[in-house]
């Protein structure tokens, strides 16, 4: 059928699907054909092209915020010309919203005096085609036939997981990691489940995503392909591990066996029933799972060099500022031994910025690292981590959790016997606005305590971590010392952020007083610091020792009512020349909430 169109008319095309998998499909050839020829029949002025693809317009995303809201913007500012077409494969590329909803959306651009032409049935929605009896009827009918199929559509997938779920069926898509075995069950493919076990184990030493998927990637472009990157799902290879692929995975439940059933809306993830456990083998162990959930939410460090030179990142600070010290390195001098490398020194951020700090003063990071670590067994840390009553709390939490998830049962119980009643009443009846009322209360509720839920267990997470992190705390520093001794370039740092991960447990803070040369080391919050001092060596080579000169414990002190605040509370000061020991407010009242504390 041909139309009545004038050549040379300009035309706008507007393209659109709603799955990125849609790429694959033929619906973007399909579409630009269709309007290709319809430009040549018609012989019309092409005038610009806007495109969303695989974004839906079921719910109106398109419209908010995808490139057809741009063209709205475009027509309302006077940049199409009034009579442009606007040509569309059919009204439905528009939107799939219900007809109320949709109608504005087409009217806006009629209004306008733009020409909406569907390509696929040949007919122009305009001005005067919407002021005949049947023209708008028509494009109603098309808004609710199109409506209506989408809501279809998304309810037989969710009914088909539904159904599924209650057989017991699994499907082929599945985690990366895993594959459906010929009895109809879920099973690990080996080295690809090694893989994941792997990342958990460097996660939970305290190495970042974005380091992971470099230590991924530079071991399979060594040649070793049981590292060939995969995605989260479905199976699928990847060219590269991605710092997102790692934390995705990190996140997902589905390695302790758990399948939280949803579907993707608007590229959001939607919650469809009750995470199921046991769907999948789990892969990861849930200890395994906590420490690294507990570690995520605490460690926000940022990238590390390829041999993490500074083990106490987020831990050191100048004692006069609070700046924070950056690592230095400088080559060592012409008498010193050939081929030992760099020297890398603690600076003041804020002093060698020149941003009002004075503390120009280089503190040897190699010697302040070996003396820590040399003094580790007498930290004592057994004591310091002596808590009998985290037992007691990892109990109550999960006695609080049990009970928030029963409350929220009798709510969702609730809510369910009110939407009933809504959905009996008549239109007229006048309890229908006091049933909406208390709707809304028990809504209101649930997100409360779905949001305490979510705390609790948060809170759980963190208490079995540290109990975990904790065990054997000594023996493993000692372990990881010695196995450094003797690494290479390609385990090295793998070793070390292990080594960082297990002093972050113990250690706080670092605190460089550049007056005195000293470097306060608080453990746990302050119930035990202990105080190094740098000097320099002499000698051909110089380079400086380290050597621990005093310590104290709130244990012993407690206990006894004794109280020494040195060396925690007081810092050096340059005055006249002179060195003053000066007591600093915020520290004083950090230690006396320590001590009110125990």
């Amino acid at each position: 059928m041909d139309l009545k169109i004038e050549p040379g008319t300009p035309v706008i095309s507007y393209l659109r699907y709603s799955a990125k998998v849609q790429s694959k499909g033929d619906s973007y050839r399909r579409q630009t054909k269709e309007f290709q020829d319809f430009v040549e029949k018609y012989k019309l002025a092409t005038f610009g092209s806007y495109e969303d693809l695989g974004v839906s317009a079921y719910r109106g995303k398109n419209l908010l915020e995808g490139s057809l809201r741009a063209l709205y913007a475009d027509v309302e500012q006077g940049k199409v010309p009034p009579g442009a077409i606007l040509a569309v494969e059919d009204l439905d590329r528009i939107s799939r919203q219900r007809p109320r909803l949709a109608l504005p959306a087409i009217l806006d651009l009629i209004n306008a005096g733009i020409r909406i032409v569907t390509l696929k049935d040949k007919k122009i929605h305009d001005q005067t085609t919407y002021d005949t009896e049947f023209g708008m009827f028509e494009s109603l009918l098309i808004m609710k036939r199109a409506n209506e199929e989408s809501e279809k559509k998304s309810t037989r997938v969710a009914d088909s997981w539904v159904g599924r779920r209650l057989k017991g069926t699994r499907g082929s898509v599945c985690p990366s990691w895993l594959r459906l075995g010929e009895n109809g069950r879920y099973e690990e493919i080996p080295d690809r489940a090694k893989i994941v076990r792997e990342i958990f184990d460097l996660a939970a030493g305290g190495m970042a995503a974005y380091t992971i998927s470099r230590l991924l990637n530079a071991r399979f472009a060594a040649g070793d392909i049981a590292y060939e990157p995969f995605k989260n799902t479905v199976a699928k290879k990847g060219k590269a591990w991605h710092p997102t692929t790692i934390m995705n995975l990190l996140t997902n439940k589905a390695v302790l066996g758990i399948y939280e059933p949803g579907k993707v809306e608007d590229g959001k993830k939607v919650k469809l029933g009750e995470a199921i456990d046991g769907w999948y083998p789990a892969v990861i162990e849930e200890s395994m799972w906590a420490k690294v959930q507990a570690g995520r939410r605490t460690n926000k460090r940022g990238r590390k060099g390829a041999a993490m030179t500074n083990l106490f990142s987020g831990r050191v600070h100048c004692a006069w500022c609070s700046g924070v010290m950056k690592v230095r390195n400088f080559g060592r001098s012409s008498r010193e031994k050939e081929g030992s490398g760099k020297r890398h020194y603690y600076v003041c951020t804020t002093a060698a910025q020149n941003r009002g700090c004075d503390a120009s003063f280089y503190f040897g990071l190699e010697a302040l690292e070996s003396a820590i670590l040399d003094h580790v067994s007498e930290y004592r840390l057994s004591e310091l981590f002596a808590q009998p009553e985290t037992g007691s709390e990892l109990r109550r939490v999960e006695n609080e959790i049990a009970a928030t998830q029963m409350k929220i049962e009798g709510l969702e119980k609730g809510r369910s016997r009110l939407m009933k009643r809504i959905k009996e009443a008549d239109d007229d009846d006048p309890l229908i606005a006091e049933y909406e009322k208390e709707l809304r209360a028990e809504i209101i509720a649930i997100g409360k305590e779905q949001a305490a839920l979510k705390a609790q267990e948060h809170r759980r997470i963190s208490i079995v971590a540290q109990k975990d992190s904790r065990a054997d705390i000594e023996a493993r520093i000692m372990k990881l010392r010695a196995e450094l001794a003797n690494a290479d370039d390609a385990t090295r740092l793998t070793i070390r952020t292990r080594l960082s991960a297990a002093l972050r447990t113990f250690i706080d803070d670092m605190r460089f007083d550049p007056a005195t040369g000293t470097i306060d080391v608080i453990l746990l919050g302050g119930m035990a610091a202990y105080r190094f001092k740098q000097s320099r060596l002499k000698g051909r080579n110089g380079g400086h020792r380290v050597d621990l000169i005093d310590h104290f414990s709130l244990v012993p002190l407690v206990q006894t009512g004794q109280m020494r605040k040195e060396p925690f509370l007081s810092v050096g000061r340059m005055v006249d020349g002179v060195v003053e020991m000066v007591e600093v407010p915020r520290r004083a009242e950090v230690f006396e909430k320590i001590v009110r504390g125990h």
